[in-house]
């Protein structure tokens, strides 16, 4: 068994990792934000989940009616079809913004939820299919330009949780062998966390959250 796996099954694998994982920092705020979400979606609800990977957040839902897509994975053809439209850590891989946003249209029923959690401040990765970053304004923005209605935004981390992050995938990047990483996470993610409680900007977050509704239709 490689260093990797046997890290794996003592610290979780991201992302339902525990405190002493290099990967933590990143998504310890924000899986107890998308478990409360999605534990509260109707179970008759549809939810496509677009950029599914491995599925990880279905253990949250509790419908019986759940379509994972994948790169290449074709929308369902009836449409609109879906109640919730999950993506989480997704659209910064996704090439062609502009069809994605086209497929959101047509398969989110009037009244719909799309819950969207990206990235903000964090290394390149999966290349070469990394392509942008985003604020709060940046993602409101494509939101609002398909029709949405931002109805929460949440961010996580502060300056301490970034630097911890950063240091943390630097050291498992530039120095993979030596395992330093895996010394190294339990102390840092405790010092990233108590420093984050000084932080007051919100500036420095590294990951957000943001839930949009597409209008019902009106009555006739």
């Amino acid at each position: 068994m490689t260093l990797f796996a046997t890290y794996e099954r003592l610290a979780g694998q991201a992302p339902h990792c525990r405190p002493w994982h290099f990967q933590w920092l990143a998504i310890q705020q924000q899986n107890r934000a998308l478990k409360a979400i999605l534990e509260g979606v109707a179970p008759s609800a549809m939810v496509l989940d677009v950029g599914c990977g491995a599925q990880p957040y279905r253990r949250w839902l509790r419908t019986r009616y759940y379509l994972g897509l994948e790169k290449g994975d074709k929308f369902p053809m009836i449409k609109p079809s879906a109640d919730v439209l999950l993506s989480t850590q997704c659209l910064e891989h996704v090439d062609d913004l502009s069809a994605l946003g086209n497929e959101i249209q047509s398969a989110l029923k009037p009244g719909g939820m799309m819950i969207v959690a990206v990235p903000f401040l964090y290394n390149e990765h999966a290349p070469p299919d990394d392509y942008r970053r985003w604020t709060i304004y940046g993602l409101r923005q494509w939101l609002e330009g398909l029709g949405l209605t931002v109805t929460r935004v949440e961010t996580f981390g502060g300056i301490g949780s970034l630097i911890g992050l950063m240091l943390l995938n630097w050291l498992f990047l530039s120095w993979h062998r030596l395992g330093l990483w895996v010394a190294l996470a339990p102390v840092v993610n405790l010092l990233a966390v108590a420093v984050d409680q000084l932080d007051r900007t919100d500036a420095f977050y590294h990951d957000l959250l943001m839930l949009a509704a597409k209008p019902a239709e009106a009555p006739r």
